[in-house]
């Protein structure tokens, strides 16, 4: 992963000086976007076909804490997706200050104390039950777990546990009827991978939908977890502009706007919070993940790391208010914060971001995962924010640390306390 490349872009009618072209650029920015959406409300439609990427509002005074009224503003019904209402934060400076409901926290105390350890259970092993989703912990040794997830239509993953990826809805070089049915038992895993962005780009998850969904597009039985395409922020970061509003990638198939054979490039895909849950809607998959924004690990900028963290619990909110399927389908919010493992520090304030959402919701968070790894930081940078975010997250939910592939990795996250991964672990 070049480190070099990480550039934040925005799009070109965002009030800007100019496009970031170098970290040292980058260091200097403020993102100054206005657009801010809530997840306070929600509206259902069918149409989900809206492009434009401008959204036009009066600047009002909004509140935008967990818990009290906010202020919807009226915007003109052809610009805004029906799945979520518009709001506008008054000041650009929110972006990348504290949130609200996590202002009156004392970092400086230790564990449950500080707002960031939730639901450590002393007596085990202990169970929790969602609408989708039934955990056990059946044994613990010091940190380590061996858990069982049961999801719908009685699906069930033992844990810990590597989940192949399966990008496309395939394990390349695999068909599924080997992975399901090798003699010796050295595949048939209990779930897969896929991912939400490619899928959506090909062959289009209208196309999966109307095949039945995902497990009937590749003629699959077991488990099924997409990721949101926030993992393509990195990936394909030259590709891709980044906003509030959500992530806008040009084709990787016809980029600089070039024709093929005659044929004018597609549009852009423009994938915000609500996109990539409606994606996931149609995909139905058993676990769908919320878009987060994410920053490779090794870019030097204290402030995007921080916009990035405060944006992913704003993001997480919109994708709750779009999840159509909570009965069928278990939404995991991510914890980012880069490398920050201090006292307070941004890991600190998304596990805090995330019990209060927690609490909220009355415990029905059905599980958490642990994002903006594996992107080139040191084993021991990477091992530290494991452990510290597992140490916070509650004992009875499944813990999932993204992006791991290397054996290695999956021992010691494992006896960290997590429990899946892919080239990703689970536990």
């Amino acid at each position: 992963m070049e480190q070099s490349h990480h550039r934040w872009k925005r799009k070109k009618d965002e009030p800007s000086t100019k496009d970031i072209a170098t970290d040292k650029e980058q260091n200097e920015q403020c993102d100054d976007e206005l657009v801010s959406f809530s997840s306070k409300k929600k509206s259902r439609s069918n149409d989900n076909d809206v492009n434009d990427h401008d959204y036009k509002g009066d600047n009002k005074d909004i509140d935008t804490t967990m818990t009290n009224t906010t202020t919807t503003i009226k915007i003109e019904q052809q610009l805004v997706p029906p799945t979520f209402q518009q709001y506008v934060l008054t000041n650009p400076e929110e972006y990348n200050s504290l949130p609200k409901e996590l202002r009156n926290i004392d970092y400086n105390k230790d564990g449950a104390a500080a707002g960031i350890y939730w639901r450590k259970i002393q007596k085990q092993p202990c169970s929790s039950k969602t609408p989708a989703l039934t955990f056990v912990v059946h044994a613990v040794s010091k940190l380590a777990r061996a858990c069982t997830l049961h999801l719908p239509k009685g699906r069930t993953v033992p844990t810990p546990i590597f989940m192949p990826v399966g990008t496309k809805g395939t394990i390349k070089a695999v068909s599924t009827f080997d992975l399901q049915h090798d003699p010796n038992n050295a595949t048939n895993p209990p779930i897969i991978l896929s991912n939400t962005y490619h899928l959506a780009l090909q062959p289009g998850t209208d196309v999966v939908k109307h095949m039945g969904g995902l497990h009937k597009f590749m003629n699959w039985n077991g488990g099924l977890l997409t990721d949101s395409g926030g993992f393509q922020m990195v990936s394909l970061l030259k590709l891709a502009e980044i906003t509030e509003e959500g992530v806008t990638f040009d084709d990787p198939y016809h980029q600089n706007n070039n024709e093929i054979n005659g044929q004018p490039s597609p549009k852009r895909m423009l994938l915000r919070p609500e996109d990539s849950i409606r994606h996931q809607n149609e995909i139905g998959s058993d676990i769908i993940m919320a878009l987060d924004d994410v920053v490779s690990s090794t870019t030097c900028n204290d402030q995007r790391f921080e916009i990035a963290t405060y944006r992913t619990l704003r993001w997480y909110d919109r994708c709750l208010a779009a999840h159509s399927f909570p009965e069928t389908q278990n939404l995991f919010p991510i914890i980012q914060g880069g490398l920050d493992i201090s006292k307070g520090g941004l890991r600190d304030r998304c596990l805090a971001g995330f019990k209060a959402r927690d609490i909220s919701q009355k415990g029905n968070i059905p599980g958490y995962a642990i994002g903006g790894l594996a992107g080139g930081e040191s084993k021991e940078d990477f091992w530290k924010v494991v452990h510290h975010c597992c140490q916070a997250l509650p004992d009875d939910k499944p813990r999932y640390v993204m992006g791991v592939g290397y054996p290695l990795d999956l021992v010691v996250c494992t006896s960290r306390g997590s429990g899946k991964g892919c080239s990703v672990i689970y536990q």
